[in-house]
């Protein structure tokens, strides 16, 4: 668990104390490192904020806000690419250079190299990112297949904001919101969280699952367009419950399993004593072949 908040735009009165406090709103989200970088664009100021839980890569090089060589372009990411190491040789085969070992620099290079929808579309993991590219005046903000990162979002007059926590977003907006009766009617009625994009106060957004939401800041910031990286396959299968079936499964479960376990610290199991953390547990048994 990591966080993220950021502003693009021109700010106003007060703006950069609340950007403090709204920074230190998140920082229970990464206790090992925290950064924030301000730059000027034309007419446009950008604020991002970084605070890190090192899990790939301890080493500083590793931190973020991460920038290309080129200076060009930069992220800043929460959450864990598990197949970095793949990607990591199919963009050196292709040219590319890199400095760390950590996935966030995988991920930095393949949004270069691929550009945002074809990378995210090789990406095993879980994730939410903003990724701007200071060339254009463009920035991306995505969130991983199913959602499970989470990266709020607010488009005002005076520009883009946005953030892991909806509370960090609000207080670096600093203004109060009305109510959205539908969302809170979904919570309370009928038991749904996150049941849509919206939030319990109108005009908050989250960044949809599976999607990337590109906007501009080259001149006044604004929303260009949604993209859609993946769908959900929807396909029947007449095929059985064979030996052959329960092999497949298997073989990809524990490739899902081994891949999480890619780690520079100690690894932990969430047990809730179903079959589904019970399974995990074994799978890690019989994958590390040590206590568990």
């Amino acid at each position: 668990m990591c966080g993220i908040l950021g502003f693009i735009g021109t700010p106003d009165k007060g703006f950069e104390v609340r950007w403090e406090q709204a920074q230190s709103l998140q920082y229970h989200r990464g206790p090992d490192y925290q950064s924030e970088k301000k730059i000027i664009y034309k007419k446009n100021k950008l604020f991002l904020g970084f605070q890190r839980l090192s899990i790939i890569d301890l080493n500083p090089g590793a931190n973020q806000p991460m920038i290309t060589k080129k200076d060009d372009k930069l992220i800043i990411f929460n959450g864990e690419i598990y197949n970095f190491i793949e990607l990591k040789q199919e963009l050196i085969s292709n040219g590319c250079l890199f400095t760390t070992n950590s996935d966030t620099e995988v991920l930095l290079n393949a949004l270069n190299f691929w550009g945002p929808e074809k990378a995210c579309s090789k990406l095993n993991g879980m994730w939410a990112f903003a990724f701007i590219d200071l060339k254009s005046g463009d920035i991306f903000l995505s969130k991983d297949r199913f959602g499970k990162k989470p990266l709020y979002y607010y488009l005002s007059e005076n520009g883009l904001y946005f953030a892991s926590e909806a509370k960090s977003l609000l207080k670096m907006i600093g203004k109060k919101f009305t109510l959205n009766y539908q969302v809170i009617g979904e919570f309370l009625f009928q038991s749904q969280i996150n049941a849509s994009n919206t939030y319990f106060l109108k005009d908050i957004y989250q960044i949809p699952a599976n999607s990337i939401i590109h906007f501009s800041f080259s001149d006044k910031v604004a929303k260009q367009e949604t993209m859609q990286y993946w769908n959900l396959p929807n396909e029947e299968s007449d095929e059985k419950i064979s030996n052959n079936l329960i092999q497949v499964i298997r073989k990809k479960f524990f490739n899902a399993v081994n891949l999480r376990l890619r780690s520079d610290v100690p690894v932990g199991i969430l047990l809730s004593g179903g079959l589904d953390s019970s399974s995990i547990a074994s799978a890690v048994k019989h994958l590390n072949n040590s206590d568990v």
